[in-house]
């Protein structure tokens, strides 16, 4: 038998699949690593024959000595991997053998499989009772990041005032709604907590616990990160581009006005200088350290979903794996190849995290996030970092989804009502189906209007046109007519209304930023430290919304949060957030 049929041989004898994402994940970990573990074992033992014996004490050490050092990152992928090497090195290596002993265990007490290290097969526990279990971690973890939050509201409160008013230790609990944050915050003030410290203490015990389903990010969240700090990594990484001849926006000059528009006077000059000089040729002095020195929350953004998206990509894998007598080489390279991706994706958010320069408040709730996933929990939370840009593009990928979440269910909605007129009760006349009233073509008509396209009222018209006239075309009955033109309309206000309300926010987000930074020039405001150590009335700007902004042309479309609607299902409330929804910076 070959090697491949003696692990799927292994494989086949797990007659329970594996139950919940969090079992599942551990099955296909450890399915690879027992797979891996047996071809590295042939290979690691062909090339230590050809060494001395002192080369292979001095390997052997070396590896021994990564086990001893405690893990304290990285995820569960990690552990194994760590299972994965063990196992190459627990003939040679006493430390790797106990490793193994103890890894097993724990995989048999915490995540409920049977691994048979011999046989180099994994099966799981019958009386282990994953989704259970895994539902009582993930209430662990959460307790542990609301026991978190209020205790560093608590800790900035006090840092704000000289003695903390009486009551407002017990006061200070986790809002879980809008209306327990505006109790809250009037309980703060009748305790004589002063308003910017009440409003900062609120939003910091919403955003550390992951309460932020139906949080207005426009009106509850304080002004804690400077807008020029939070963008200078994106132009710096236009100058890149603009030295390696790339597109970018240091390229055009309207565009390079737009995104450093939020930069400093200072920064701003600095910019312009190293521009000129790449441009002229002259290179006269090199381009700012501000990747070095700024973390691009974007980019980390982006990292952080992109390892949600290969956890539940993983989460089918580890039932396919399990369900699966035979798996073919060809399938095993694509799993233990997306299993190496999530190492890596892991890694470098472990990374980003030890240097990234976040706030400390960003620093830990991006780290409960990775616990959560830990966990089982497979959602990248909505809000991760708290910067101006980063709130907006979080209200924005919300209301956007909103958005295409009204053109899905019109489109279909109008062409269900449409498929009415092939009935033979209804068919009077043999007309063709134009194709703008298909239902692709409705949805990206319904989404363009929902999003507040400028082109939204001769859209809407247009489409009114073409249903009447084929109502008119097809001689359909009065009933039918009605219930087509009533649907379509319905629609199209439903759509309509969103369009304007995305517009409306866009500017009351382009008019805060703006402020900020006019009060930043002015030095009327001041920013959280990185460890937010600044005192919360000290981290929080008035902001008035009024017209005339200066730098609409460097943001993104913005949208404003609503009441949560059963349009709203998967997009609003604490579900899920699909990736799709969430846009990106248009800078």
């Amino acid at each position: 038998m070959s090697q491949t049929q003696d692990q799927n041989a292994g494989l086949e004898a797990s007659r329970r699949g594996p139950r919940g994402a969090r079992q599942q994940l551990a099955y296909l970990f450890v399915a690879v690593a027992l797979r891996e573990a047996a071809r590295g074992g042939v290979m690691r033992r062909q090339a230590m024959a050809s060494l001395t014996a002192q080369d292979r004490a001095a390997m052997r050490t070396a590896v021994e000595g990564q086990f001893l050092v405690p893990r304290t990152e990285g995820g569960r992928e990690q552990a194994a991997d760590q299972l994965r090497i063990a196992l190459m090195w627990r003939d040679t290596s006493s430390v790797a053998a106990r490793l193994v002993e103890d890894l097993v265990a724990d995989y048999r007490v915490e995540e409920g499989l049977i691994i048979d290290v011999e046989a180099g097969t994994v099966d799981v526990d019958p009386a282990f009772d994953a989704p259970a279990q895994q539902k009582r971690r993930a209430l662990t973890v959460q307790h542990n990041h609301h026991l978190e939050a209020v205790f560093t509201a608590l800790t900035l409160l006090r840092r704000s005032s000289e003695s903390l008013p009486t009551g407002v230790e017990s006061a200070l609990v986790v809002p879980a709604s809008r209306a327990k944050r505006v109790a809250l915050t009037a309980r703060l003030r009748e305790l004589g907590v002063g308003e910017s410290d009440s409003k900062t203490a609120v939003f910091v015990l919403a955003y550390l616990s992951g309460e932020t389903a139906d949080l207005d990010y426009l009106v509850e969240a304080p002004t804690l990160i400077d807008p020029g700090e939070e963008i200078k990594p994106v132009v710096a990484d236009a100058l890149a581009d603009l030295i390696r001849q790339v597109d970018t926006p240091a390229l055009d000059p309207d565009r390079w006005t737009a995104l450093t528009g939020l930069l400093s006077p200072d920064d701003r000059e600095l910019a312009d200088t190293t521009r000129t000089a790449t441009l002229t040729g002259t290179r006269l002095q090199p381009i700012p350290p501000w990747t070095d020195l700024n973390v691009d929350r974007r980019a980390l953004s982006r990292r952080v979903r992109e390892y949600r998206d290969q956890l539940r990509t993983a989460v089918s894998f580890g039932a396919t794996v399990a369900a699966s007598p035979h798996i073919d080489d060809r399938d095993w390279e694509m799993v233990q190849g997306h299993v190496a991706a999530m190492l890596s994706s892991r890694s470098w958010i472990e990374k980003d995290l030890a240097h990234s320069g976040l706030l400390g408040i960003e620093d830990t709730r991006l780290r409960h996030v990775m616990d959560l996933f830990d966990a089982g929990d497979i959602r990248a939370d909505r809000l991760l970092f708290v910067s101006e840009l980063a709130l907006r593009e979080t209200d924005l990928s919300l209301l956007n989804g909103r958005a295409e979440r009204i053109a899905t269910t019109g489109a279909a909605a109008i062409t269900n009502a449409l498929d009415s007129l092939t009935a033979p009760e209804n068919r009077t006349a043999a007309t063709a189906r134009p194709a703008t009233l298909d239902q692709e073509s409705l949805t990206w008509q319904l989404s363009a209007i929902a999003n507040g396209h400028p082109s939204s009222a001769q859209i809407s018209a247009e489409l009114t046109g073409e249903i009447s006239k084929l109502l008119t075309e097809s001689r359909a009955s009065e009933t039918t007519a009605t219930v087509i033109t009533s649907e379509t309309k319905a629609w199209l206000q439903q759509a309509d209304g969103q369009g304007q309300q995305i517009v409306a926010s866009s500017t009351a987000w382009s008019m805060r930023i703006t402020e900020v930074c006019a009060a930043r020039d002015t030095a009327s405001i001041r920013f959280a430290g990185r460890e937010l150590g600044s005192p919360p009335a000290q981290a929080s700007a008035s902001v008035d919304h009024h017209a005339g902004s200066l730098i609409v042309a460097a943001l993104p479309t913005a949208t404003h949060r609503t009441a949560p609607t059963s349009i709203d299902a998967d997009i609003d409330g604490r579900t899920s957030t699909d990736p799709g929804v969430e846009a990106e910076a248009q800078l």
